[in-house]
């Protein structure tokens, strides 16, 4: 009889235990899913954080835009009654880090003429362009040069002293100091280019003239091709115009 009551106790002890296991079972797996829903939470939220942080980053870099810079920099001209402007005092009136205005230049170079102002310290901007069609140092401007330019011809003075006798047709062959003529860098590309002056001569509106130089005792006489008489000037202006080119008459 204790045989089998020893037997019932440790089958019931069984039963016990494996019910507390079950649901020492069912609780791990419950833990272990709630984990994984914590885990996914977290990455959740790290998804939103990292979007916000660059939905941060944008904001920041938009806060600089090229028109809120043309404006502020127009209007620090007229106040300061400067033609240029410090990127650290733009930077302070458009309420951004100096270094990320200058990135931003950077970022964008053609459109900013930058200078070293007389105390050698920092940079100034001396212009700030509204197309880089305006800007001498880019491809943009050259080729808006060579349009605007392709039928424009020009005749440089032949003088005794001060007094222009003529004008004489030259072909373009150096490229003037960027930093002194600007509007005329790579001059050679599209100003009297060996194609134009070609074109010019065939047009026959040119010819040859002996001009004198020197005292009246010792005058020279020179003989130049394709040139003209001063007296000519408006002659010839009216002719190139009537087969669509422009004269510039270069002092």
């Amino acid at each position: 009889m204790s045989t089998v009551i020893a037997r019932l106790k440790a089958h019931l002890l069984d039963e016990k235990h494996r019910k507390d296991i079950t649901e020492l079972e069912i609780a791990s797996q419950t833990s272990k899913e709630a984990a994984e829903n914590v885990s996914a939470d977290i990455e959740n939220i790290k998804v939103l954080a990292s979007k916000k942080i660059n939905n941060i980053k944008t904001q920041t870099n938009m806060k600089i835009n090229i028109e809120d810079i043309k404006y502020r920099y127009k209007l620090m001209k007229e106040l300061y009654q400067t033609n240029q402007i410090s990127i650290p005092a733009l930077a302070g009136e458009l309420d951004v880090k100096q270094t990320d205005l200058m990135q931003f230049i950077l970022s964008n170079r053609e459109y900013f003429a930058i200078t070293v102002p007389v105390t050698g310290k920092g940079l100034d901007i001396a212009r700030i362009y509204e197309k880089l069609e305006e800007n001498p140092t880019t491809e943009e401007w050259l080729q808006k040069k060579i349009k605007d330019n392709a039928k424009t011809i020009w005749l440089y003075p032949i003088k005794e002293f001060n007094n222009i006798m003529g004008w004489r047709l030259a072909q373009t062959t150096t490229d003037p100091d960027p930093t002194v003529f600007p509007n005329f860098n790579r001059a050679t590309k599209w100003k009297n280019t060996k194609e134009k002056v070609a074109e010019v001569k065939k047009l026959g509106y040119l010819h040859k003239q002996q001009f004198y130089f020197g005292p009246y005792n010792e005058r020279k006489s020179e003989i130049v091709d394709d040139a003209i008489l001063d007296a000519e000037r408006n002659d010839i202006v009216e002719k190139f115009k009537n087969v669509g080119w422009k004269v510039v008459f270069e002092k």
